[in-house]
């Protein structure tokens, strides 16, 4: 997905700070649209079905600029629920949150720093390729990825970068 496009889909409900209440360009409101696209997602079996629901979003953000403020919870919650769904479909993620499982899985230093070797690594390939995480990859790795680093702090090794 291009970067471009994944910054356009940059959460529906991130758009809503300071916004005043405007009526839903989706029919059936945006919390409605977006939960029945949250079901379409988690349904997906391969990532080309993920990226139409990442095109989805895309078009669903841009026709919601404005959320309902009353919506934002829900809506951060469906969003969080969809991310999950889609980014289990990219091997990349998968591989990435089992070793942030293994690293919080460790007893101890020397089982966190090989840990860390193997995300140094897995962090070297991926800046070798381009447009090759979803903005809901993205979530997911950020929230796998800040408990991942709260572990290997607990043991005195350095965050792989």
């Amino acid at each position: 997905m291009k970067v471009a496009s994944i910054l356009a889909s940059i959460a529906v409900v991130s758009l809503a700070a300071g916004c005043k209440k405007k009526e839903s360009a989706a029919p059936g409101g945006l919390v409605a649209s977006l939960k029945a696209l949250d079901a379409e997602a988690c349904a997906c079996k391969d990532q080309a079905c993920a990226a139409g629901i990442q095109d989805k979003l895309i078009t669903l953000s841009k026709a919601n600029q404005e959320p309902e403020e009353a919506d934002l919870s829900v809506l951060q919650e469906t969003q969080a629920h969809l991310d999950d769904c889609l980014a289990k479909l990219n091997p990349r993620v998968v591989s990435y949150v089992a070793m942030a499982d293994e690293v919080c899985a460790c007893t101890d230093a020397a089982c966190a720093t090989k840990v860390a070797t193997k995300l140094k690594v897995w962090i070297a390939d991926l800046k070798g390729k381009k447009n090759v995480l979803s903005h809901s990859d993205f979530n997911v790795m950020t929230k796998v990825g800040t408990e991942a680093g709260k572990c290997l702090t607990a043991f005195g090794v350095p965050i792989p970068q």
